[in-house]
């Protein structure tokens, strides 16, 4: 392991997985050696893991890198971030089920979603309420996966208050 001197201090420089130390910066950012669209595009790594470890599938699988930056992983797990995930997937999984029952019950008028209503014609009215909702539970884990657990934790209390609590009492008092 090499050291390099970054301002007045020492900085591990380690070796990444295509061989060649880490860039280096110059003084207005660019990077000094020749793997430096490799490193920012993200196809090499730091040796024995690091923020990018975990995604090598998602390296693999999607092609784009504008894609690949979706799925990178937050640096560290939250206990926040893991119960708004699960409030929120079961927000969505209530809502689904409430509406379906709404729409069985009372039909396509009591649904509010201009989206959902455009594609109950198409596919019917269970497979429209549950691509809808798988869709929205994608976005959610994508939200969570990128680290951004205030705005799942927002939208979970939202569904909670817009969607299931209505369902709940419209369904309840019929």
């Amino acid at each position: 392991m090499g050291f390099t001197a970054v301002r007045g201090r020492l900085k591990v420089a380690r070796r990444w997985n295509c061989g060649v130390a880490r860039p280096r910066l110059f003084a207005r950012g660019r990077l000094r050696n020749h793997a430096k669209k490799r490193h920012r595009l993200g196809f090499c790594q730091p040796r024995g893991g690091g923020r990018r470890a975990g995604n090598l599938l998602a390296r693999a699988l999607i092609p784009f890198t504008a894609l690949r930056r979706l799925l990178v992983l937050p640096a560290r797990p939250s206990r926040f971030g893991d119960a708004a995930i699960v409030v929120f997937l079961l927000s969505q999984a209530l809502d689904g089920m409430f509406t379906y029952l709404g729409l069985r019950q009372f039909g396509a008028a009591a649904e509010a979603n201009p989206l959902i209503l455009s594609v109950i014609p198409v596919l019917g009215q269970g497979p429209a309420v549950a691509s809808a909702k798988l869709f929205a539970a994608m976005l959610g884990v994508l939200l969570h996966l990128r680290g951004v657990h205030l705005a799942v934790a927002l939208l979970s209390g939202f569904y909670i208050a817009a969607a299931v609590v209505p369902w709940t009492l419209l369904l309840l008092v019929r």
